[in-house]
């Protein structure tokens, strides 16, 4: 067969096919060599801060800059002739795979059997190969194969031909794509270079944010400081009470522990143990490396245990290191936390704007990305850099500014002025304690209350503005059990605040509309509660009392307010028919017991014109189930009706479970954990030669009150071992910066001791003294020196008076029934005191004294074996006179004996 192609016409076709592969490898790499390209083009925008040049232009001339540049230019063309070429590239790619191989070997078979000497010695078989392979490829040059090469020459031709203008269309109408490209061959392109004029504003709001975090807005810092305070205060407590426990306790439970072995090398108590090393503790003959390890444990236990147990209290008279750093970090977070509070109202307001123009800023990341913004995005982030700018340099910042410089500058609270402070605002440290550790005081601030009531009262909604003072959480809960029961009987302990209660009520009831409040209470504290009105709130305070009331009155009718009368004038008061106000107060709610009595009748026809019922009393009234049911009637009828049937049963859950949908009740003891110590003494003084003959001459008088003034009515005070006494007492007091309230149940007493006292008494509280009068002389105690004293009569000054300034407490005489001793302790040991209250009891031995103290212990330590909490067993702890007159009679007895007895040794003498 003749042969169909000349060696020449083999050698060109074979130079085309490689020719066209070269091409195709080419535009196959075309994407990365065009890629190149465009990196360096951004390095080199980015080197040269061409972006930020064109932010700068476009800052100083909104609306008129071109992003155009020769360097941008040559960036976008290269992009997309990169973005384009890997399309053409995918193709080539694709040809390569399926032809390119096939193409080389056919191109071999061609040259081995065509041209020249090959030709002429080649076999028949290489002859015929190389024909067949001249076809094939000359089919290929004929078919798609080569017209799609040139096609694909012809884009990339067109590529490097494309005009900015196309380039710059194509960027706009796919950002997202230049963007991903951008990144995927620079990665990190964005934060390429500094973008000088975002950079510089996002720097300015980041050492502002960086000062603001410094500052702490949440207090955080400050509430970490107070947790590691209390844990290390708990930790000590904890550390002393091991220190009473015997190391033989750390067997209890356990057993195994050579607890004989440790005592006898020295670890007599679990606190020696738990301080001890495990290497100490396994040098110990006879322990173990493994038992160290038991012993060590088990104190472990023990010191987690009391610190579990442990509740935190503070007093100004036990400085410790850790009790110091504690209430050093409470002040620290209360005056950090008043400063922060604006700082936070401040943020709060400019934080979406902020947040907003950062971002904003943001998307131009450091320059390149600003090319790549759809128009629209890049007005909006030029229009946030202005209003970040203003932000920045106008009101807000300058305010900022006023925020931030306070808590910078503040300088570290010392621990004298912790312990000052801590003195007359030791609530809102308490408070503030509970916030950061929940339970770290102890007690139950719901009282008690069924589950479900005890849900349905925290959800309700207490609204303080307006409220000047800092509720304690268990009185806010009560504040949230009045709103959500609306006709309830509160029977809090003395002490527990009941008036600050009622008038936070008030105070939410105003702020969600109310106008009208009214409260009855005897007319011996109607002018503290129009001050404590004043003092505690933004209420308009009106009393309705005295010749004054009609016209009072009638102001109040008109322009609403807190309204204070009397259970005398509100027996004859009289309200429109219409008229209708939002919540009745009635203190000391006893005084309406008596069903028939006419103040009874007169505050319940007052009850009818009120939407909400709030009465009030300290007395335990368990333990006078008649009196409570009683009130109970004139609240919520239904439920004294269940309670009437069970008053035998008055002490148990089931009964007060029964109650407490309108009598709610919480001791001091249960909420109040975190009082200072209550330290009791009893000073026993002895009578001199003059004082026993007077005593002597008053027994045989049978002037019973006489009698119980022992020592008191030896004529001149000079002269009486319980006066020395008290002025030793009074004299220790003022050296210790304290002030002494002093109380006693006899006028004559108290006007003796005013004389001998001269400057140093503050005042003489007693019967006749008018309300407010009273204030002010508990007001002008108030500020009165160290060593003052505030003269009372039991009866008087025992009962609704607030006098925590006082923490020295002396008792002139036992008095017959110990609730009136207690009443009169309360009126200093109560919430807001901030030093342990020393409590003194003067008492002459041999004498009435040492009687009555006797027989009322024997009476408690029946109660407390037999009885059970009723009225009766309440007065089982008290003295009658008849009682008293049997101490009497053993006292002559016992004085005519001794006087026998001396009368006889006289006798044998002579």
């Amino acid at each position: 067969m003749a042969r169909e192609f000349s060696a020449r016409e083999a050698r060109q076709l074979i130079r085309e096919h490689e020719r066209l592969l070269r091409s195709l490898e080419g535009i196959a790499g075309l994407p990365a060599a065009l890629g190149a390209e465009a990196g360096r083009a951004m390095r080199e925008l980015a080197r040269r801060n061409i972006p930020g040049e064109l932010v700068a232009r476009a800052l100083a001339s909104p609306g008129s800059v071109s992003l155009r540049t020769p360097e941008t230019d040559r960036l976008l063309a290269a992009l997309y002739r990169c973005r384009k070429s890997r399309y053409t590239a995918a193709a080539a790619e694709q040809l390569l795979g399926r032809y390119a191989k096939r193409i080389r070997q056919e191109s071999e078979i061609l040259r081995a059997g065509a041209g020249g000497l090959r030709q002429l010695f080649a076999g028949s078989g290489k002859k015929a190969a190389a024909e067949a392979a001249y076809r094939e490829l000359s089919s290929l040059l004929a078919g798609t194969y080569a017209s799609a090469i040139r096609g694909m020459e012809e884009e990339a031709a067109k590529g490097d031909g494309i005009s900015p203008e196309a380039a710059w269309r194509e960027a706009e109408a796919a950002p997202e794509a230049c963007t991903a490209l951008a990144e995927e061959l620079v990665p990190g392109y964005a934060r390429l270079g500094v973008l000088r004029p975002f950079a510089a504003l996002l720097e300015r709001l980041n050492t502002l944010e960086g000062r603001i975090a410094a500052c702490d807005p949440e207090g955080t810092k400050d509430r970490e400081r107070i947790k590691e305070a209390a844990l290390a205060l708990t930790a000590g407590q904890a550390m002393d009470i091991l220190k009473e426990v015997p190391v033989e306790e750390l067997n209890r439970g356990r057993g195994g522990i050579r607890t004989k072995t440790l005592r006898d090398n020295g670890f007599a108590t679990v606190a020696d143990v738990h301080n001890a090393s495990l290497l100490r503790l396994a040098a110990v003959n006879g322990i173990s490396e493994d038992g160290a390890y038991l012993v060590k444990q088990a104190a472990r236990d023990f010191a987690r245990e009391a610190g579990n147990r442990g509740r935190i209290r503070l007093s100004a008279d036990d400085r410790s290191p850790e009790a110091s750093r504690l209430v050093q970090a409470l002040l620290t977070c209360r005056e950090g936390d008043k400063l922060r509070a604006p700082l936070r109202d401040l943020l709060e307001k400019n934080e979406a704007a902020l947040r907003r123009d950062r971002e904003a800023l943001e998307t131009a990341g450091g320059g390149l990305p600003w090319l790549f913004l759809p128009r629209a995005e890049r007005e909006a982030v030029l229009r946030a850099y202005w209003e970040l700018e203003a932000l920045l340099g106008g009101d807000f910042g300058r305010e900022l500014e006023n925020r931030l410089a306070p808590l910078e500058r503040r300088p570290a609270v010392t621990e004298a002025d912790a312990w000052a402070d801590f003195t007359r605002n030791s609530i809102a440290d308490f408070n503030l304690l509970e916030e950061v550790l929940p339970g770290c005081l102890g007690g139950d601030s719901r009282g008690g209350l069924p589950e479900e009531l005890a849900e349905a009262v925290g959800r309700e909604q207490f609204f303080p503005d307006g409220l000047l003072c800092t509720l304690r959480r268990y009185q806010e809960w009560g504040v949230k059990y009045i709103l959500h029961q609306e006709r309830v009987l509160l029977g809090d302990e003395m002490g527990l605040g009941k008036t600050v209660q009622a008038i936070a009520a008030m105070v939410s009831l105003r702020n969600t509309g109310a106008e009208r409040f009214l409260v009855v209470c005897p007319a011996s504290v109607a002018e503290n509660w129009c001050r404590e009105i004043v003092r505690h709130s933004r209420l308009e305070a009106v009393k309705i009392h005295g010749p004054g009331r009609n016209a009072a009155l009638q102001t109040w009718l008109e322009t609403g307010g807190a309204a204070v009368t009397t259970y005398e004038t509100a027996r004859d008061m009289t309200l429109p028919e219409d008229c209708r106000f939002s919540l009745l107060v009635a203190d000391e709610a006893h005084y309406i017991k008596n069903p028939e009595a006419r103040r009874t009748a007169g505050v319940k026809r007052l009850c009818a014109h009120a939407d909400r019922l709030l009465f009030m009393t300290g007395t335990a009234l368990e333990n006078r189930v008649d009196e409570m049911i009683a009130l109970i009637s004139i609240l919520q009828p239904q439920v004294a009706e269940r309670v009437r049937s069970m008053a035998f049963m008055a002490a148990a859950p089931r009964f007060r479970e029964e109650a407490a949908p309108v009598y709610y009740r919480r001791k001091r003891e249960d909420v109040l954990t975190e009082l200072p110590e209550l330290i009791e003494s009893r000073e026993w003084c002895v009578l001199s030669r003059e004082e026993e003959g007077v005593y002597e001459s008053t027994l045989l008088s049978g002037n019973y009150a006489a009698v119980r003034r022992v020592s008191w009515n030896v004529g001149d005070l000079a002269r009486s071992c319980k006066a020395a006494r008290l002025l030793e007492l009074i004299r220790e007091a003022e050296e210790d910066g304290r002030k002494i309230l002093v109380f006693s149940f006899f006028l004559d007493t108290l006007r003796d001791l005013a004389a001998l006292l001269g400057a140093r008494c503050g005042g003489v509280i007693q019967g006749a003294v008018p309300p407010l009068r009273r204030q002010e002389i508990i007001d002008r105690f108030d500020s009165a020196p160290a060593g003052t004293v505030l003269l009372a009569q039991i009866q008087s000054g025992g009962t609704g008076l607030n006098i925590q300034s006082a923490s020295v407490v002396v008792i002139c005489e036992p008095q017959f029934k110990p609730s009136v001793e207690n009443q009169a302790v309360s009126r200093a040991y109560r919430m807001g005191q901030a030093r342990n209250v020393l409590l003194y009891r003067l008492l002459c031995e041999n004498t009435v004294d040492e009687h009555i103290l006797e027989i009322l212990e024997r009476k408690q330590a029946e109660f407390d074996a037999f009885a059970d909490e009723s009225a009766a067993a309440e007065r089982s702890r008290e003295l009658d006179e008849a009682g008293f007159g049997e101490i009497i009679r053993e006292e002559i007895e016992r004085i005519s004996r001794k006087n026998r007895n001396k009368g006889e040794k006289q006798i044998c003498a002579s």
